[in-house]
């Protein structure tokens, strides 16, 4: 994760919206905790695999939502709540889609019933990441577009006041 942050630092050419986009992966732990209580399983070394996958999924579905925001702003014209009003409206379909059909590819390692021993290894891997993922999505565009204005609302500011 650390990795991941320093490139999107070094793309963005800010510490603020990579942190905006990482703090995807700690709300989709939510999920992720919620999915393991529900269905009684035990968080065993391939949940934490499921849970790095998951992290790459939830990041890229904030950088899309991100970076489509930082366009819309850039290209349109518009303020700042227009701006990410506009651009949420415009990346919530390929953001949910992405999200269904990862849950949909997920659902039969989830469901699978082998008499090997494997059903729990595959099982847990689709249930941390289609836990955190059935969570990030709805999460990515309710505190994304907040953290986004309350930053950059604070960057404008400052940039008016020199």
């Amino acid at each position: 994760l650390i990795i991941i942050f320093i490139i999107l630092a070094s793309l963005y050419e800010s510490f603020i919206q990579p942190f905006i986009i990482m703090l995807s992966v700690p709300l989709s732990l939510v999920g992720v905790f919620l999915a393991f209580v529900i269905a009684g399983y035990p968080f065993d070394s391939s949940a934490y695999i499921g849970v790095i996958l998951l992290a790459g999924i939830v990041v890229n579905n904030s950088i899309i939502l991100v970076d489509h925001i930082n366009l819309t702003r850039k290209n349109s014209g518009l303020g700042l709540v227009d701006s990410i009003i506009k651009g949420s409206k415009e990346r919530i379909r390929p953001v949910f889609t992405t999200t269904s059909t990862t849950v949909l590819g997920l659902l039969p390692m989830l469901l699978i019933q082998l008499d090997t021993g494997q059903r729990q290894i595959w099982s847990s891997l689709a249930l941390a990441t289609l836990g955190g993922l059935t969570t990030s999505a709805f999460f990515i565009f309710l505190v994304t577009p907040i953290f986004y204005y309350e930053f950059s609302r604070n960057k404008d500011q400052a940039k008016l006041k020199t």
